[in-house]
């Protein structure tokens, strides 16, 4: 394995070992010799040095000032001058020395960039690892073409750089590149922008640091991600900020990526939702730097999962909208044969073509296909059916296969705790459990269930659906892995050693801090993303009085906070004021929303109430309102209320054809499927193959306590409207009720 052997000072200790993290310990030798004292003696470092290919020198003021080091450097000139190492890489960790200091010996001087000065372990992680990849790149061709390889997008690169150049008189800024389907290559594809077209001074190692940001996060998050990135601040000082106003949010965002820049670094947010809404409009925070004082230049790049809309760019000239289609048949096939000639083999044309017809234009999917069949002898078409069909399945199946293996199974429900989570956590927690998370993080991670994310990939976080259904089904960790996690976050409270190292650790005290003391938060942990998860949380729970309690500390410092945010948070509030019939506020609070949520919020009143011919006509009167307004895209949710209000109201005709268009819609949505069928199994002529369908559909969902047993309810009513077993029907549900 090639190894970057880290020459330090004990005085730069815990930035180093927080470096050497970063890195991968695997891959570097550190130094920790205390200079002074000269315990690790001349031969014993050239002995470590003889197994490294790469040398870091970390000049600091102490490092300087030490005997050993020049002796140690004295070796290391001999060892370069004999062709015996590699690499030899200077930097300055340390700002108070000038790159000019005579204490740097004039050949490290006279042939090293020493200009700038890196105070961010993970940033100086990231350059080290990028020399560690061009060498490993130097000594195995074939491990560059593969990495690099990046075939069939030429013209869309070329469509990119030409709206780049239509209007020289504004500046670019920022760049939002959608797509559909997932594994289009958005993230892939900004990368090779950057490296081929913007920097020259990237070169094809390069990696720009990703942050991700979801639905409900808002600036604050993008905040302490950035700082956990840069180390700018203090953790205390970001959470601070969410009692600052509005502008000093955007203004430290602004600083930040400043440093980014500083620092020669390019920032990709993969963002599903945050930037970018699911109406194809800009949230007000991400609006709100773009107008600010951005650096003069290229500095923000965005996947996002939503397309904006086609007037975005008239409001915003200095953005760049670019959607990214699937690979046309003729690029696939470059890429398709590209990376089968790095492989070292011939790919047949049956299979290629095959390959191509079912793998619809996306990059991953083709690549996964060539590896596999390499390996086949025998039908190779069966494999590629195989690969499609583990990319389309549901994360229903997943779960049932997982289920089967609990290690994994409580792996999942762990990580879907956080909204992200550092390695450290979890092999913490696996240590107390006496596991390996090895093998189990990488059966998971060929599943698609997480992602990686962080300056250096330190974090991982769950695929958004997967932790939805997590979620929204409730499953629990078992109680060795509830000890174990309890006993690690031990040390990731608010005031805690760990914390201010680990991010995910320090986020997760303060959800923790608002979850334990709702009625008395302390205003310092009111970050509306957290105070927001928390809600969620109560309602779910039917916490509905703490719901309120929360909602009302947030709003009553609303004017801190952005719009985005602040809705949701309202919207909670007025689902928890439905719940406990609180109709007066109910309707004063509704009143702030637009016509389509303000008659969804009043139906659900009436349907909680039990008063369904109102809530009928509200119902009636969302979805009217939905064509014209922004949240369209939620009119399912009006659609399956109204099916729940006509069921109670006996009007299963009037119910039906709403419910299969929300089934047709959302398939693997158990709620839709169990409402369709109770409408189709009550119709004049209910289609018997398609009632056994959405009975086999609803079991395969059935994943809590509470979902099976209506999926034995679901039995029982074809029993009695199909079968015609009215007695057998009565019996069963008799002792189910027992």
């Amino acid at each position: 394995m090639v190894k970057a052997f880290i020459s330090h000072s004990s005085a730069q200790q815990e930035f180093v070992q927080k470096m050497g993290k970063q890195i991968g310990l695997d891959s570097c030798v550190i130094d920790e010799r205390t200079f002074e004292s000269g315990r690790l003696f001349l031969d014993e470092i050239i002995t470590g040095i003889e197994r490294c290919e790469i040398f870091v020198f970390l000049i600091s003021d102490e490092a300087l000032n030490s005997k050993w080091v020049n002796e140690e450097l004295s070796e290391i000139r001999k060892f370069l001058q004999k062709g015996e190492l590699k690499v030899f890489i200077p930097f300055i960790i340390d700002e108070k020395i000038d790159y000019r200091d005579n204490r740097i010996k004039a050949w490290i001087r006279d042939e090293y960039n020493l200009n700038m000065v890196y105070n961010s372990p993970i940033i100086l992680g990231r350059k080290i690892q990028e020399r560690i990849r061009n060498y490993v790149w130097d000594t195995y061709p074939n491990i560059r073409k593969k990495d690099i390889l990046f075939k069939g997008r030429d013209f869309e690169i070329g469509q990119l750089e030409q709206k780049y150049y239509e209007d020289i008189h504004v500046i670019k800024k920022c760049i939002i590149v959608s797509g559909f389907p997932k594994g289009v290559g958005r993230r892939r594809f900004i990368t090779e922008y950057i490296v081929k077209n913007l920097s020259a001074s990237k070169d094809l190692s390069y990696k720009p640091i990703c942050v991700e940001l979801g639905q409900n996060n808002s600036i604050e998050d993008l905040l302490f991600q950035l700082n956990d990135i840069l180390l700018e601040f203090p953790q205390d000082d970001i959470l601070s900020t969410g009692l600052e106003s509005k502008e000093i949010k955007i203004n430290r965002v602004i600083l930040l990526l400043n440093k980014l820049l500083d620092a020669r670094e390019m920032l990709i947010i993969r963002d599903n939702g945050a930037c970018v809404l699911s109406n194809g409009h800009l949230s007000e925070w991400f609006a709100a730097i773009l107008a600010d004082n951005l650096p003069q230049q290229l500095c923000l790049f965005v996947a996002s999962k939503y397309t904006p809309k086609s007037s975005i760019e008239t409001h915003f000239p200095q953005l760049i909208s670019f959607f990214l289609k699937p690979l046309t048949k003729e690029s696939s096939k470059v890429l398709l044969l590209s990376y089968a000639d790095i492989l070292g083999f011939k790919i047949d044309d049956e299979s290629a073509k095959y390959i191509i017809e079912q793998a619809s234009g996306i990059p991953s999917i083709i690549l996964h296909c060539v590896d596999s069949i390499k390996l086949t002898i025998g039908n190779k078409c069966k494999v590629v059916d195989e690969i499609i069909k583990s990319a389309e399945v549901d994360y229903t199946d997943i779960i049932s296969i997982i289920k089967e293996n609990e290690l994994q199974y409580q792996t999942l429900i762990l990580i879907s705790l956080f909204d992200f989570v550092s390695f450290n956590i979890i092999n913490a927690v696996f240590k107390k459990l006496k596991y390996s998370p090895d093998d189990t993080l990488m059966s998971l991670y060929h599943y698609s269930l997480y992602e990686f994310l962080g300056g250096n990939n330190q974090y991982i976080r769950v695929n958004p659906v997967m932790s939805d259904f997590v979620n929204r089904n409730r499953l629990k960790l078992n109680d060795d892995f509830k000890r174990a996690l309890d006993a690690t976050l031990k040390d990731y409270v608010i005031d805690g050693e760990l914390c201010k190292y680990d991010l995910s650790g320090y986020l997760l005290g303060i959800s923790n801090a608002i979850k334990s003391n709702i009625k008395h938060i302390d205003k310092k942990y009111l970050i509306p993303s957290f105070v927001l998860k928390a809600i969620v949380e109560s309602y779910q729970k039917r916490n509905y009085d703490d719901v309120i309690c929360l909602c009302d500390k947030l709003l009553y410092d609303s004017n801190h906070f952005f719009n985005e945010i602040i809705r949701s948070v309202r919207y909670w509030l007025c689902l928890a004021l439905c719940r406990l019939k609180q109709k007066e506020r109910l309707f004063e609070e509704s009143k702030s929303f637009d016509e389509y949520s303000k008659n969804f919020l009043r139906g659900f009143y009436w349907r909680c109430a039990g008063r369904y011919q109102n809530a009928n006509e509200y119902y009636e009167e969302a979805l009217k309102a939905s064509h014209n307004d922004q949240y369209a895209n939620y009119i399912a949710k009006a659609k399956h209320e109204l099916v729940l209000v006509k069921i109670k109201l006996g009007d299963y005709s009037g119910g039906l054809d709403l419910a299969k268009e929300n089934y047709e819609s959302q398939p693997n949505n158990r709620y839709h499927v169990e409402a369709y069928f109770r409408c189709l199994i009550r119709s004049r002529n209910p289609n018997v193959p398609v009632l056994k369908k959405l009975l086999e559909q609803y079991n395969s969902l059935a994943s809590t306590e509470t979902s099976v047993i209506i999926a034995k309810t679901l039995a029982f009513e074809y029993s009695y409207y199909i079968n015609n077993d009215f007695y057998n029907t009565v019996d069963k549900l008799r002792q189910l009720v027992q």
